[in-house]
Parts: structure tokens; sequence; C-alpha cells
């Protein structure tokens, strides 16, 4: 392949990667059709690139924050496991997710953190939802499973009994 073709090649990969759009006509006879929104520079191989791209980074940012600040329950609790660490424990609950690309699994606290009448500390088990526009489908239970893990320190124990994990359909305990 020609060295000016490879450095078109690499542009129109770059433009399209980076949601912008090379002039259209025939490269070997100089005509262009449309208006410039990006162009190589054949003297140098280097590739310069104009006009607008997207909403812009802030915007696209902000949406994906506001998604991920968005938290959903998970479907159900499978189960909740309790391991000792050096400083303490270390809260791990497995369930299933509502579909595929939920991510960012969390346990949040009810009350602070602070038991309930029964000792029991409860936690939510929710996650991010993914993006709509992906358009994933539910997918099997085997590749819906979803882990959470929080670490707890010995000094937060105090008077708890045991911890509670609540999803959408169910709740599991594990009572110490």
């Amino acid at each position: 392949m020609a060295y000016r073709s490879r450095v078109a090649l690499v542009a129109i990969l770059a433009a399209s990667v980076a949601g912008c759009t090379l002039p259209k006509g025939d490269p070997d006879s100089g005509t262009k059709s449309g208006p410039p929104r990006g162009d190589v520079e054949e003297s140098t191989g280097s590739l310069r690139l104009s006009g607008t791209i997207g909403s812009g980074p802030q915007a696209q940012l902000e949406a994906q924050q506001a998604r991920i600040d968005t938290k959903v329950p998970i479907t159900s609790v499978r189960r909740i496991e309790i391991g000792r660490t050096r400083d303490g424990v270390l809260v791990s609950a497995f369930g299933l997710a509502p579909g595929l690309g939920y991510s960012l699994p969390v346990l949040q606290a009810r009350r602070g953190g602070r038991p309930n009448g029964n000792g029991i500390v409860e936690f939510d088990f929710v996650v991010t939802a993914p993006d709509p526009a992906l358009d994933l489908p539910d997918g099997s239970l085997s590749a819906r499973k979803i882990r959470a893990d929080l670490p707890i320190a010995a000094t937060q124990l105090g008077a708890v009994r045991g911890f509670r994990v609540i999803a959408l359909d169910d709740a599991q305990t594990f009572l110490f």
C-alpha cells in the first residue's frame, strides 16, 4: 500500500472515531464536494480536523455522570458472604442484574449504616443501568450475575448482629 493511501486510511479511521467526516470526492483528482470538515495535508501526512464533534465533551461527560449517579436495584440477591479482614469484615453480595450491561454494583447502607432495632445493618444492592442507546438484550441468568463488596471496619461493627442485603424482588440476611 502506498504511503499516501496509508495516510488517507489513517485519516479516515481517526475522523470516524472522532465523529467527523472527511470531504467527499476523488482524492486523486482533487475534486471535493460538500463543506470541508477535515482534510489530510499531503505534504506532511498529518491530519487536520475541523467542525463540531457531537454536543461537546463537557455535555457528554455530564450526561455520563448523570447516568452513573442514577442507580437501580438489582432483581434478586442470591447469597451473602462475610469474610474476615485485617481491619474488620468484607461483606460480599451476589445477585442478578435486571439485564446485560449493568455495572458499578454498590451496597448502599440504609439509615446511614446504623443497625435497625434488631441489630441488623441493611443495604440496598444497586447498579448503574447501561446506556439505553446500546439496546442490549435481557441475557441469560448466568450472564446477569453481579457481585458487590463492601469492607467494614471492626470499629463500626459494635452492636451489629448481622447484615441484610435488599434487592427489588427479595432480600438475604446473614446473622453472626
